[in-house]
């Protein structure tokens, strides 16, 4: 199967490529790989907070990526995958897109 990667930041320019993608997916027989990274902020690391709090915030992170998810299957009808990272942007997205055999990425 095709596969596409739509990464997201949760920003209204990702909100349009996402709706793009899923035009796209609709029409050419797509399967959805939404890419989400997050890297916990130098505030955070330097708080020294405990590894159960980085654990809990980056919880959250994912728990938005699985309700943005939901909310696209249900509102649109399609399943999607889910690729929740951490780290270099480009090192993540280029892992992610041999790691699906990504045909095609879209980016807002």
């Amino acid at each position: 199967m095709k596969r596409l990667i739509v990464a997201t930041d949760f920003s209204a320019e990702a909100e349009n490529a996402t709706l793009y993608a899923i035009n796209i997916a609709k029409k050419q027989g797509y399967e959805i790989v939404v890419f989400s990274l997050y890297n916990l902020s130098i505030h955070a690391l330097n708080a020294r907070a405990s590894t159960i709090t980085m654990q809990d915030l980056l919880a959250i992170k994912r728990g938005r990526l699985e309700a943005l998810l939901a909310n696209l299957n249900e509102t649109y009808n399609i399943q999607t995958i889910p690729h929740f990272a951490t780290g270099d942007f480009y090192e993540e997205i280029n892992r992610c897109i041999e790691m699906y055999n990504a045909d095609m990425l879209v980016m807002g």
